[in-house]
C-alpha cells in the first residue's frame, strides 16, 4: 500500500504551516493552514502510512549559487560551509549540486547551487515530527519545490520570476536548476491597502529586485514574470507601464496557494539533491536500508535453500525410484546371466573335446598291419584324456616284433593327435603282446566359470 503524501510549508518566522495532502496518484485531497504548534496534533490525526515532506521558509536561509575553484569535492564543501557560517552566523546544514561552469577573469570556475539553513532549526523540526510518529522523508527550503513546479509548468530554459501575494510577499527567480533569487518583499499591510500605497511599495521592491538580477547576471533579462495571489491583476496593471516583458497571472483553484506544495509532492525523495535531513536521520535511513537489504538477503537465502531442498528431495525420490528399477533390472540380468553361464559352461564342456572321429581315424592309420588292438580305453582325468591300448603282434620272432612296436611308437610320436607316448612289449607263451599309453590333447582349455 502506497503512503499518502503530506506536504508542509513551514514558515518558521510566522510560526505557520501550510499543508496539502495527496492521494496515491498525487492529487490534492485536502489543504489548509494551521499554527506550527498544532502540527503534532494534526499529524497524529492522519491515519495510515504517511510520506511527510517539509519545505522551510526561515529568516536565515540560503538559496544561491557559489563560484568555486577547481578542487576536490571535500575541499569545495568545506569552503562553502565556511562561507555559509559567515552569512548565517551559526552552524549550518546545507546541500550543494554542481550545475555548470563559468569563466571569471579568464579562469574557469565551477558553479554550485547551494541550499542551506540553520542546523538547529532542521533538527528542531525533525525532532518535533519524529516524536509524533511522522518522521519526514524530505526537508528542504521552499524555493526548491517551487523551482521544480515553475520549471515543469513554464519551461526548463527560461528565466522565470514568480511573485506570490499572500500574507507575505515573495519573489523567486529561477532558470533551469539554478535558484537565482528568493526574496521576502514584505507583509500584507491593511493600512497601506486602505491608503492605496501597497501596490506602489510592491512595484518599487519588484523593480529593485529585477534590476539587481540584471546587474548580477550580466544583463540577462527576465523571460516571464508570473504573479499569483490576491491583488495580482492590480499589480499587473501597475507593472505594464514599468516593464516590457510578458506578465502572466497564475490562477489557484483553491484559497490555499498550492504551487510549492505541488512541487514538494512531485519531488523524488530518493534523488533529491537538496534534502536537508539531519545526519541522525540519514544514519537511521542507512540502518533501515541495511536491515531491509539484510532481511531481503536472508529471505532470498531461505528461498534458495528451500528451493534447493525441494530439488534435492525430488532428486532423491527420483534416485530411489531409479534405484528400485535398477535393482529389478540387475536381478533380471543376474538370472539371465546365471542361465547363460550354465549354457556357456555346457558349451565349453562340449567344445573342450577332442575331434574323436579324426582321432580314431588317425589311430587306425598309425597302427602297422601286423599289430592288432585287443582293447582300447580313453578316459578323462581332469583336463586331459588318458588313453591305453593293448594288443598282439603277429611276427616271426621277437626282433621283428620289437621293430614293429618301435615303428608304431614313432608314428604316434609324430602325430599331432597324440602326446606322451609310451609302449611296452609283453612276451608270454601265447606270443608277443604290447601295452600302449598315450594322451589325447584337448583343443581349448575347459572352463567352468568366468
Amino acid at each position: 500500500m502506497k503512503a499518502m503524501k503530506v506536504a508542509l510549508i513551514v514558515e518558521h518566522v510566522n510560526k505557520k504551516v501550510t499543508f496539502a495532502i495527496g492521494d496515491e496518484n498525487g492529487r490534492v485531497t485536502q489543504s489548509g493552514q494551521l499554527p506550527l504548534a498544532d502540527l503534532p496534533f494534526f499529524l497524529s490525526e492522519l491515519k495510515g502510512k504517511k510520506d511527510v515532506r517539509i519545505a522551510l521558509i526561515a529568516e536565515k536561509m540560503v538559496n544561491r549559487k557559489f563560484l568555486m575553484p577547481p578542487a576536490k569535492e571535500k575541499l569545495i564543501k568545506e569552503l562553502i560551509r565556511r562561507q555559509l557560517v559567515q552569512l548565517i552566523k551559526t552552524e549550518v546544514i546545507f546541500r550543494c549540486g554542481e550545475i555548470g561552469t563559468a569563466l571569471v577573469e579568464g579562469v574557469t570556475k565551477k558553479v554550485f547551487q547551494v541550499i542551506g539553513t540553520e542546523f538547529g532549526l532542521v533538527e528542531e523540526i525533525y525532532a518535533l515530527l519524529e516524536r509524533n510518529g511522522a518522521r519526514p522523508s524530505v526537508i528542504t527550503t521552499y524555493p526548491v519545490p517551487l523551482s521544480h513546479f515553475l520549471r515543469s509548468r513554464y519551461g526548463q530554459d527560461k528565466v522565470i520570476a514568480f511573485v506570490e501575494l499572500n500574507e507575505s510577499y515573495y519573489i523567486t527567480v529561477v532558470k533551469g536548476p539554478e535558484i537565482r533569487i528568493f526574496r521576502h518583499l514584505g507583509k500584507k499591510n491593511l493600512e497601506e491597502i486602505e491608503q492605496g500605497t501597497d501596490t506602489e511599495m510592491l512595484v518599487k521592491a519588484l523593480l529593485q529586485t529585477l534590476f539587481y538580477h540584471k546587474q548580477e547576471f550580466r544583463g540577462e533579462n527576465i523571460d516571464i514574470l508570473v504573479l499569483s495571489g490576491k491583488g495580482a491583476e492590480k499589480l499587473r496593471e501597475a507593472l505594464r507601464q514599468e516593464l516590457q516583458l510578458e506578465v502572466l497571472i497564475h490562477q489557484d483553484n483553491e484559497d490555499i496557494p498550492l504551487k510549492g506544495l505541488l512541487g514538494l509532492m512531485e519531488i523524488d525523495r530518493k534523488t533529491c539533491e537538496y534534502n536537508l535531513l539531519p545526519p541522525k536521520a540519514i544514519e537511521k535511513e542507512k540502518v533501515k536500508k541495511t536491515f531491509l537489504t539484510g532481511s531481503a538477503f536472508i529471505l532470498l537465502l531461505i528461498a534458495m535453500i528451500t528451493f534447493r531442498h525441494a530439488r534435492l528431495t525430488a532428486h532423491y525420490q527420483n534416485l530411489s525410484y531409479f534405484k528400485k528399477e535398477l535393482e529389478k533390472s540387475v536381478t533380471k540380468k543376474e538370472m539371465a546371466l546365471k542361465k547363460l553361464s550354465k549354457e556357456f559352461i555346457a558349451f565349453q564342456v562340449e567344445k573342450a573335446q577332442p575331434p574323436w572321429p579324426e582321432v580314431l581315424f588317425e589311430m587306425s592309420a598309425l597302427v602297422p598291419g601286423r599289430i592288432v588292438f585287443t582293447s582300447l580305453s580313453i578316459e578323462r582325468k581332469g583336463e586331459i584324456f588318458q588313453g591305453e591300448a593293448e594288443g598282439k603282434i603277429v611276427c616271426e620272432n621277437e626282433i621283428e616284433g620289437i621293430e614293429l612296436l618301435d615303428e608304431m611308437k614313432r608314428r604316434f610320436d609324430l602325430s599331432p593327435y597324440f602326446e606322451n607316448i609310451s609302449c611296452e612289449e609283453d612276451i608270454d607263451e601265447e606270443g608277443m603282446g604290447f601295452k600302449l599309453q598315450f594322451r589325447v590333447p584337448v583343443k581349448g582349455k575347459l572352463s567352468y566359470g568366468f
